[in-house]
């Protein structure tokens, strides 16, 4: 492939950068190869365990706990900033704001939510709702959807997942049943 990359660059005047380009292997033991030379346009490609891509960590034992940890890192500090700024407007508003601005996740329709730090995002949106509710940390989870005004976490991530597969399969299953005559 990527000598194809290479011919397509010379024919179209494209130039790839090797110093932004990298390789990873995915295992579940998460080996990053040493002894495999890859080249684009004669310069050796460096090899890594994690790459961002389109906004999302990848990582080479394919766990979710990187990429956790990142979004874990926007989701706290988009709630620390929201504190700190909108702290005195009230917990209706200030949820409002949270559900708005903290809570987007991007990319978790992807995740793999049997990986067993997808709890830790959980455990964060706990710690936040009771925050900025000023309420005591032992405030049962049951209750904080109710005070959030929007489904547990977990339910709005799996809703976002279901979304996700649905919108990807439905287009296809229509065309099935155009073609087949049955719509």
């Amino acid at each position: 492939m990527l000598k194809v990359c290479e011919k397509y660059g010379k024919q179209y005047d494209v130039k790839f950068n090797p110093i932004k380009t990298q390789c990873i292997q995915f295992s579940k033991a998460g080996v990053t190869p040493t002894n495999i030379s890859v080249t684009l346009n004669d310069q050796a490609l460096t090899w890594t365990s994690t790459v961002k891509y389109l906004g999302n960590w990848i990582s080479s034992n394919l766990s979710e706990e990187f990429e956790v940890k990142k979004k874990m890192g926007i989701f706290y500090g988009a709630v620390n900033n929201l504190s700190s700024c909108f702290g005195d407007v009230g917990y209706k508003n200030i949820m409002k704001l949270f559900n708005t601005h903290c809570c987007f996740f991007y990319g978790s329709q992807a995740w793999q939510f049997n990986d067993k730090c997808i709890s830790d995002i959980f455990i964060a949106w706990n710690k936040s709702v009771r925050k900025l509710c000023n309420l005591p940390w032992r405030t049962h989870v049951n209750i904080l959807p109710y005070l959030a005004d929007t489904p547990y976490i977990s339910d709005q991530l799996y809703l976002r997942s279901i979304k996700m597969i649905s919108n990807m399969t439905n287009p296809v299953i229509r065309q099935f049943h155009f073609l087949q005559g049955t719509v």
